[in-house]
């Protein structure tokens, strides 16, 4: 599906930090989470328009959506559902928060996506023993919540 990407003409892939709010304060992350959602995060309309302008990359255009936690954003499994009608391969890594629940991971299913594949949900490795990914995400029991968000998800 990738091999034949020519990243001299569009990009491998394109990631989109939906939001810079979240629960963690996690060491590795790069949104500079905040507790709340910023006041000029992009409009669902807005969001749309920019799956638009990815969808000029051409079919199978890899997305992204993280954050933050994309989770935190009411609109971010419509944005997947339109990014996948319009062909894009669409991608969520959600936070292990409270946000992450069966019913939001079983909410990113969709099956119109290019050869009836699903839209992914990447959720991040936990340590050995939970304690590596409490010091990271500098909270302890995420990795539970990750856990129970994704049982029985293939």
């Amino acid at each position: 599906m990738h091999a034949n990407v020519d990243t001299d003409r569009r990009p491998f892939v394109l990631v989109w930090e939906l939001t810079r709010a979240c629960d963690l304060t996690c060491k590795h992350c790069r949104a500079d989470a905040q507790p709340e959602r910023h006041p000029d995060e992009l409009t669902t309309a807005e969001g749309t328009a920019l799956l638009d302008e990815a969808r000029r990359f051409g079919e199978n255009q890899l997305v992204v959506l993280s954050g933050g936690d994309p989770l935190a954003s009411d609109d971010t499994v419509e944005l997947i559902e339109y990014g996948a009608d319009r062909g894009l391969l669409m991608t969520l890594t959600p936070s292990g928060t409270a946000s992450l629940t069966p019913d939001r991971v079983a909410g990113v299913r969709h099956d119109r996506r290019p050869a009836g594949e699903r839209p992914a949900v990447c959720v991040r490795a936990r340590g050995v023993r939970g304690t590596a990914s409490d010091r990271l995400r500098s909270r302890g029991g995420t990795d539970r919540g990750d856990t129970a968000a994704t049982r029985g998800r293939r």
